[in-house]
């Protein structure tokens, strides 16, 4: 298991691919429109995601014309994007609030802002910058860039240093070498890895300047490369606001029974999803259909690939059947199995500032406020903005509930805060903590929960669907323990 820092709780669903035919017990929806030069690509792409955006993008650099379908804008002007410093998980103009259930209890719900990040095949699409090249393990060429605090932004603020020595005692490592084990490679080769407890870093994909770097900076990079003579050099087009809401698939030809999909019907408008906080009644959309000669792929993200997969009469016949959507496949398993990693913050006052002294020779950060000087600074890569984040670390250890003796939680450890988990920026999420803070996050790895689903609650696409986690009814007495086990480690440090 390779570690980095995710923004959010849920991983992505793998991208679908639908080249050929799909069995069908029912009739399948026939589109009879026709194609032409302007709405037909080699390869449809909906969602441009970790998982999209990656596989949209090689496609176009090997030749091939590529539609990707993105439902939000191309939000390249805000700030808060790219310095991790003023990252905001409610920014508004980025992120679509859906309503969780944890259980078929009503009362027990969250709002989440998600988007989600694979790891695949990582020695290839590694730039690793914080590890000498050719360390065995990592990759030194590829696209995605990782980087993690060095030693003076960790050394810092050593009052936490306190904390971090204590858990390292806890579980028999040695104490004054905790500024090493903080500036360590969390993802280095060994057999051992993963059944071994202990402090690391924790990488961040962010360039050397600390910029966050992702596959929408790959995607900008590519349709910004020019030929000669300055056209377009890859054939990737990017169609932004427009929500794809369902695959499109032919019955003629001789392929009756047999349906193969043959595009993609989306809506084109800005905020027309209902999980966008600024979608209103008015907002509809205009609908617009795009064929695929070769493949569609789906790579909606958790959430949403399950969404289009039911919306195009691909799921469970029950629940097609309930919204009077045409059956192209019976797939029970389309929206089950949702899984996520059990989260609970523990933080505690103490009689001390735990923050790093400010330095007067620093200027004032105003996180963004019209004249910031670390922004300004930032700008030239340089300044507080342009160095790693003191809360870079990982620490992960066993509970005696460990499935196959691998680590099973991950806690990180923050001064002055504590992250009380997703949800809209309003007043009363807002929670100021003290200098005297100190928080744990914590993270129950490998849950053994698999009830979870994704469910569409009408025909509309524009609906969001309903997600139910089901926290805990199965595998929830080894998850609890656990769970337990590890506040209980929290409290005596």
């Amino acid at each position: 298991m390779k570690l980095y820092a995710l923004s959010l709780a849920l991983v992505s669903s793998i991208p679908l691919v639908f080249a050929s035919s799909l069995s069908s017990k029912a009739s399948c929806n026939l589109y009879t429109n026709s194609t032409s030069s302007n709405n037909t690509y080699d390869y449809i792409v909906t969602g441009s995601g970790p998982g999209g955006g990656t596989i949209a993008v090689n496609l176009a650099r090997a030749g091939h014309s590529v539609l990707l379908i993105e439902a939000g804008s191309n939000a390249v002007s805000d700030i808060r994007t790219q310095v991790l410093s003023l990252n905001d998980f409610a920014n508004t103009n980025v992120s679509w609030h859906f309503f969780v259930k944890h259980s078929d209890d009503e009362e027990r719900t969250k709002r989440y802002n998600l988007g989600e990040l694979i790891r695949k095949y990582f020695e290839q699409i590694e730039h690793n910058n914080y590890l000498e090249p050719g360390t065995p393990g990592h990759g030194f060429t590829g696209w995605l860039q990782v980087n993690i605090a060095d030693r003076a932004t960790q050394a810092a603020s050593i009052l936490r240093f306190k904390v971090f020595e204590a858990a390292l005692k806890v579980i028999g490592k040695d104490p004054s070498k905790v500024l090493d084990y903080l500036t360590a490679d969390p993802n280095y080769l060994d057999t051992k890895r993963d059944v071994t407890e202990g402090l690391w870093a924790l990488p961040y994909h962010v360039t050397t300047k600390w910029k966050r770097f992702s596959p929408r900076d790959r995607i900008l990079e590519m349709l910004n490369e020019t030929k000669a003579d300055r056209t377009q050099k890859y054939p990737l087009h990017l169609q932004a606001e427009s929500l794809a809401t369902k695959v499109l698939f032919d019955s003629c030809g001789g392929n009756v029974g047999k349906p193969k999909a043959i595009g993609v019907e989306y809506l084109q408008g800005k905020s027309v999803y209902k999980a966008d906080p600024r979608q209103s009644s008015s907002t509809i959309g205009t609908l617009h259909q795009a064929f695929a000669r070769k493949e569609v792929i789906v790579s909606g993200g958790t959430f949403n690939s399950p969404q289009i997969l039911q919306l195009s009469g691909i799921g469970p016949k029950a629940l097609l059947e309930k919204y009077n959507i045409p059956i192209v496949a019976d797939s029970p398993g389309v929206g089950r199995n949702l899984q996520d990693n059990y989260e609970i913050p523990v933080y505690g006052s103490a009689q001390v500032n735990f923050t790093a002294p400010v330095d007067p020779n620093e200027p004032t950060c105003t996180f963004g406020a019209p004249g910031d000087p670390c922004l300004e600074l930032w700008y030239k890569g340089e300044g507080p903005y342009s160095r790693g984040a003191s809360n870079s670390n990982a620490f992960l250890i066993k509970t005696p509930n460990a499935v196959e003796g691998e680590r099973d939680v991950l806690l990180f450890g923050g001064t002055g805060y504590s992250f009380t988990g997703f949800a809209p920026n309003t007043k009363q999420n807002q929670t100021t903590f003290s200098p005297a803070t100190f928080s744990w996050s914590t993270v129950k790895m490998h849950p053994q929960n698999t009830a979870g689903y994704v469910e569409i609650q009408s025909a509309d696409p524009r609906d969001t669907p309903e997600i139910n986690l089901n926290y805990f009814a199965t595998g929830g007495d080894t998850d609890m323990q656990a769970i337990l086990d590890t506040v209980a480690f929290t409290l005596i440090l």
